[in-house]
């Protein structure tokens, strides 16, 4: 989980990890060069829990903090959590039983937008998702767990996308046909935050994601 400037979030965020129903996990928290009480709220649960582990370090921004993340990782999983959502208690377990008992390397889940009272995403149960990718990543990037196995497979995250990125990291995870388990169960929690990247760097996203098809567009048009 990188943060960036998150005082006014982050507590909900640790939490909802924390209380997960599977407990046998490290929680990589990486403090990318925030400016605000980010760094002491994040020591402080430090120090009560043994699982969570600090990662400090000036600011990189996302794509290269998750990199980080996965190198200094020590589990056969990876699950995203993105610092200003939350997880509901049962997103663990179940994630890892998708991915330990039915031979799936990816699994994600649909998710609860809290202000909009909408299920996202809502589309993914009548097209492919090879369609949806021609236009936006299907697929909440926080609720992603997946197998490290993935990393050797596709690579890491393209670090020459400082946004979009998980729409990179998704295409190529489909196209090398990964056995991918969407869960129709809401088990992520995004709030109705206006300091999003997804609404503070709108434009900037979609710049990145018209390079992101130019890039792979060998893939799409197979």
């Amino acid at each position: 989980m990188p943060v960036y400037n998150g005082e006014g979030f982050i507590e909900t965020a640790i939490q909802s990890i924390l209380n997960q129903t599977f407990k046998n996990f490290e929680f990589l928290i990486l403090n990318d060069g925030s400016k605000d009480k980010t760094l002491e709220i994040v020591n402080k649960y430090s120090q009560k829990d043994d699982r969570i582990k600090i990662i400090n370090q000036k600011n990189a921004g996302l794509t290269k903090s998750l990199n980080t993340c996965i190198n200094l990782s020590q589990g056969s999983y990876i699950a995203r959590q993105d610092a200003d959502d939350k997880s509901a208690p049962a997103r663990f377990e179940k994630q890892i039983n998708i991915l330990t008992k039915e031979n799936y390397e990816f699994c994600c889940t649909r998710t609860y937008v809290e202000g909009k009272e909408i299920i996202s995403p809502r589309y993914l149960f009548y097209l492919p998702y090879k369609i949806t990718l021609l236009f936006q990543n299907p697929f909440i990037h926080g609720s992603w767990m997946f197998s490290k196995n993935i990393i050797r497979k596709i690579g890491f995250y393209d670090e020459s996308f400082k946004y979009a990125q998980d729409y990179d990291f998704i295409s190529r995870v489909i196209y090398s046909n990964i056995k991918v388990k969407f869960l129709k169960e809401s088990l992520y929690y995004t709030g109705d935050n206006s300091n999003k990247i997804s609404v503070t760097k709108k434009q900037k996203q979609l710049f990145f994601a018209k390079k992101i098809r130019l890039k792979n567009k060998h893939m799409f048009l197979n």
